[in-house]
């Protein structure tokens, strides 16, 4: 069994059934490029893992459930392509993986079911968006919520400097961008013909960098996660760029300074404060959403009769409170919660369990920081009927 790169999520690995379900996460050394840390970090949890195994199965057993993990663990050139963090999800039919783009708390646990909690924050697209940072020489993207903000590690084939794409094109190596089905019109043939002065030469390759890095960021990073983004770039290249732009994704406010002039800890505080109302707006249209629901009775905030509507199907979205915890299981065969200790290897968390249920049904799953919750068990849904 290999261990396969993926990034869909929620992933149909998360509803199968298995003998076990083996979770694992830990932060991931991109700064120092020391991946001898992370290989001595993930082998002491390969060793817990292997312990818990080990109540159930020989060592055989375990050696043949732990071999993608063993084989990855001596692979430099896994290590050095990974970037903030790590998540790891193997059952006894297949092994997963994501690269996160934000730090998450070292964590391995064989349990009834697979642990994905840091996976629906790093995932949701409820509060997530793209900060593009453009100049005309050059651009970087990143990724952003309220809960993080980091530089992305781009595809290896996207160009990010301007004289490397010019020289590409003079190669012929450079993708066709000519046109592309953006969200602003149906494309456009862009091609660019004759010769003019130097100065007109100097925008006329701009612009072709420009195009470039629209159709790149709309094709691999706004098509697929369509969320919003927000372009800092000076007044004169703002102008520019929007004036090309195809992006539906694209907002119209920017952020009107050099992106390389401010530091990424500062970049995301800036962001926040144009992305901080459409957030807010989105969740007041999801309270008023839920106290809709209520009045018509299709709502809950009982974790008990949200565990039964997940398990019939009714969940169409729940509302969870970020790092909150229920101690406790949902029995399908008596239908009661069964509540606990986390240290039981038989009781999890109910949010991570109510999860998993949702996502198998085709519902959603939005995480709100505590003081924009709407009721004070942690949990809330919103039924289908």
């Amino acid at each position: 069994m290999k261990l396969l790169r993926v990034n869909e999520f929620p992933h149909d690995i998360m509803s199968e059934d298995s003998e076990f379900y083996i979770s694992i996460y830990m932060p991931t050394e991109k700064e120092s490029g020391d991946w001898r840390q992370d290989r001595i970090r993930f082998k002491n949890l390969i060793s817990e893992v292997e312990s818990s195994l080990s109540e159930n199965m020989n060592k055989r057993e375990i050696e043949k459930v732990l071999d993608p993990l063993i084989e990855i663990s001596e692979d430099p050139y896994f290590w050095n392509r990974l970037s903030e963090g790590l998540a790891i999800l193997l059952n006894d039919k297949r092994a997963i993986y994501y690269v996160l783009n934000r730090k998450v708390e070292e964590y391995a646990e064989v349990s009834n079911e697979f642990y994905i909690k840091p996976l629906i924050r790093n995932y949701q697209s409820y509060d997530k968006y793209h900060v593009l940072g453009l100049s005309k020489d050059e651009f970087k993207l990143y990724e952003g919520s309220r809960y993080s903000f980091e530089e992305v590690n781009l595809d290896e084939d996207i160009i990010t400097k301007k004289e490397e794409l010019l020289s590409d094109d003079r190669k012929g190596r450079v993708i066709n961008f000519a046109s592309y089905k953006g969200a602003r019109g149906d494309g456009a043939n862009v091609s660019m013909h004759g010769h003019n002065t130097k100065q007109e030469g100097l925008e006329r390759d701009t612009r072709k960098f420009f195009r470039y890095v629209d159709y790149t960021v709309y094709d691999h990073y706004s098509s697929i996660e369509e969320i919003p983004l927000i372009l800092i770039a000076l007044s004169e290249n703002q102008g520019e760029f929007r004036s090309i732009s195809k992006n539906k994704f694209l907002l119209d406010d920017g952020i009107d300074k050099s992106f390389d002039s401010i530091d990424v800890d500062d970049l995301n505080n800036v962001v926040w404060e144009v992305i901080e109302p459409i957030y807010l707006n989105k969740t007041e249209d999801l309270l008023d959403e839920y106290q809709s629901a209520k009045s018509e009775f299709i709502s809950s905030r009982d974790p008990l009769e949200i565990a039964y509507g997940c398990e019939l199907g009714r969940v169409d979205t729940l509302i969870v409170e970020a790092d909150r915890v229920i101690p406790s299981v949902y029995d399908t065969e008596s239908r009661k919660l069964i509540e606990g200790d986390l240290e039981d290897s038989d009781i999890g968390d109910l949010i991570n369990q109510l999860a998993i249920m949702t996502y198998a049904q085709g519902g959603e799953v939005i995480v709100l920081p505590k003081e924009r919750f709407p009721e004070e068990t942690g949990v809330a849904a919103i039924f289908r009927y």
